[in-house]
């Protein structure tokens, strides 16, 4: 659920990127646009939420290095070692 979260709020504020840098009549990123300044303001929206999202990238990959850089992961240590014991092995009953 989280990561779903994540990844919507990814792509909203590449809609909201798009959405403020593209300044032309009509609708952002159509791909059948006739109009010379529209299609160019298109083009720019379109390189500005790519950038967005290369800037995100970046961003998500030096989070996980600093995170994995201790040698465990963000979770499983802490919850491994508050986990209760195994139950004892029982024989089979025939």
């Amino acid at each position: 659920m989280k990561r779903t979260i994540t990844i919507a709020l990814a792509v909203a504020l590449l809609g909201l990127v798009v959405a403020v840098v593209y300044d032309a009549a009509g609708t952002p990123l159509q791909q059948s646009e006739q109009d010379p300044r529209a299609r160019a303001e298109s083009t720019h929206a379109y390189e500005a939420a790519m950038w967005g999202a290369a800037g995100l990238a970046f961003v998500g990959a030096a989070v996980a290095g600093l995170g994995l850089s201790r040698g465990r992961s963000a979770g499983a240590l802490p919850a491994a070692r508050n986990a209760p014991p195994p139950p004892p092995a029982s024989s089979p009953t025939p």
